[in-house]
């Protein structure tokens, strides 16, 4: 499988388990997915491309238009998984449409984010149905449905679009302030369409996650071989303005 790096990666052991090889694409030089790289990489026994779509952890968006460029400059018979778990936070378009056009595409997407059920574990693929049908077959039990505790939070989550628009809202204004406060530091950022940003150590002096360790935040980690970029979570304006006092 062809996967961008770095990428939302929890997957990847389970792949290796089951005995696929990757091959790990590195991302431009503006942290963008080199989609051109990914089409090269393809073999004979490439079975699957993965692409997150606002991607973790950069945040960075590819259209709608280079998208389906790739998709269609993929062979049918390779799957192309695209996980849009951060597209609420953007004004684009899921790709979920162009499934019935093209039969080897799946969108998965996720409660975990906008909605804030990541403890109820809840998020659906779309897909063509026969491709579906091959995914349920891999269920480790035919009775693993959802509950209805969680369908109805679900419901009544999708429904609420004052919460919608006021976790939208808060997201923006507090993205705004954390990207202008890195750049008061000389801090780089990569543009985000996602609740997090992602930043480069280079310009930052002190030990970042000493700092963060000894003003009890939790930290995340490096990524890209370089070691010198990470991203920060969003949270309310009160905890951004902590967190920004903690590494001053």
């Amino acid at each position: 499988f062809i996967i961008p790096d770095p990428s939302f990666t929890i997957f990847e052991p389970i792949a290796e388990f089951l005995g696929m090889s990757k091959s790990v694409i590195p991302l431009t030089e503006q942290k963008r997915i080199d989609l051109n790289k990914m089409k090269d990489s393809i073999r004979k026994d490439t079975k699957l491309i993965y692409i997150c779509n606002p991607n973790n952890p950069t945040g960075d968006l590819l259209s709608r238009d280079e998208m389906e460029i790739f998709i269609k400059s993929v062979p049918e018979n390779i799957t192309i998984l695209v996980d849009e778990a951060y597209i609420e936070f953007t004004n684009q378009k899921s790709l979920s449409d162009l499934v019935s056009k093209y039969k080897n595409l799946i969108v998965t997407r996720t409660f975990s984010k906008l909605y804030g059920f990541a403890g109820a574990r809840l998020g659906y693929a779309i897909g063509n149905p026969q491709l579906i049908a091959e995914l349920k077959k891999l269920q480790s039990w035919s009775g693993a449905e959802i509950s209805i505790t969680t369908m109805a939070g679900a419901i009544a989550a999708m429904e609420d679009q004052e919460f919608i628009s006021k976790v939208l809202d808060n997201n923006q204004k507090v993205k705004d302030f954390t990207v202008s406060e890195f750049r008061k530091r000389g801090i780089k950022t990569i543009p985000s369409s996602a609740n997090f940003v992602y930043f480069s150590l280079d310009n930052y002096k002190a030990n970042y996650f000493k700092k963060l360790k000894d003003a009890k935040i939790l930290g995340g980690k490096t990524y890209e071989q370089t070691g010198k970029w990470t991203r920060i979570s969003l949270g309310t304006m009160e905890e951004m303005k902590v967190y920004f006092q903690s590494i001053s």
